[in-house]
């Protein structure tokens, strides 16, 4: 074997084993990145879902006419109803979460339905940040996440026009244990009254921050569902 054959096969080994190397390298970057979320960002995203979906709720309430269904009835005898609105806003936001986390793990409480007709715009590159908030990031793996959505809350407040309870939805669980939570009002007028969100031990929306508190404690203040009974727990 020639001098200049050993130096080609040399090098041919060298070039093989750099490529080899960099394959490797970037694999495992690439899964540490996929395994591991920044809580901050997700908070950004679920935000960002939140308002996705309210945009088509109140597309479909725009319409002259939208379909209303029925899941069947709760245990008080209730109808249960289910609109377009609420499929489209839990295709919209399902897709806008798991384009941003492909990975992560999305709890609807409705089902996808015709979700190939409903177009939402990407927001992986051009989520709002948090700047103004001085808040501390946590970096948890993407196996102990699970994000929760209810795409409309108060379905039976949409279909009798009664806006102002209409909500959407999305809780960031680790664990098991809620931390995360983001409420959007879509119909709402009142200036920076329409979305809230809270981040346990760490911040809260800035309308949440400036809420006073009751000047007598004592003075319960009562919530109550026009679908579910509930309990009221006195302490």
């Amino acid at each position: 074997m020639s001098v200049r054959t050993r130096k080609t096969i040399f090098c041919g080994i060298i070039i093989l084993l750099s490529v080899l190397y960099l394959y490797t390298n970037r694999t495992l970057y690439t899964d540490l990145q996929d395994k591991n979320i920044s809580l901050k960002l997700l908070l950004i995203a679920a935000i960002k879902a939140a308002e996705i979906g309210g945009s088509e709720v109140i597309a479909v309430h725009n319409q002259a006419k939208f379909e209303i269904q029925s899941k069947g009835k709760t245990k008080e005898g209730i109808n249960d109803p289910v609109t377009e609105a609420d499929y489209r806003s839990h295709c919209a936001m399902v897709h806008s979460l798991l384009e941003t986390f492909p990975s992560i793990t999305v709890i609807s409480e409705e089902t996808s339905k015709n979700c190939d007709k409903i177009t939402v715009s990407n927001i992986k590159n051009n989520i709002n940040n948090l700047n103004d908030y001085d808040i501390k990031d946590e970096i948890i793996n993407i196996n102990d996440i699970t994000v929760w959505i209810d795409p409309l809350d108060a379905t039976k407040e949409f279909t009798e026009n009664l806006l102002q309870y209409v909500t959407t939805m999305v809780c960031i669980a680790v664990k098991g244990k809620p931390v995360i939570g983001v409420i959007y009002k879509p119909f709402e007028t009142k200036q920076n009254s329409s979305l809230f969100w809270s981040w346990t031990n760490h911040a809260v929306s800035r309308n949440l921050q400036i809420l006073h508190k009751l000047e007598d404690e004592k003075i319960p203040i009562l919530i109550v569902s026009q679908s579910h009974a509930g309990q009221i727990i006195m302490f």
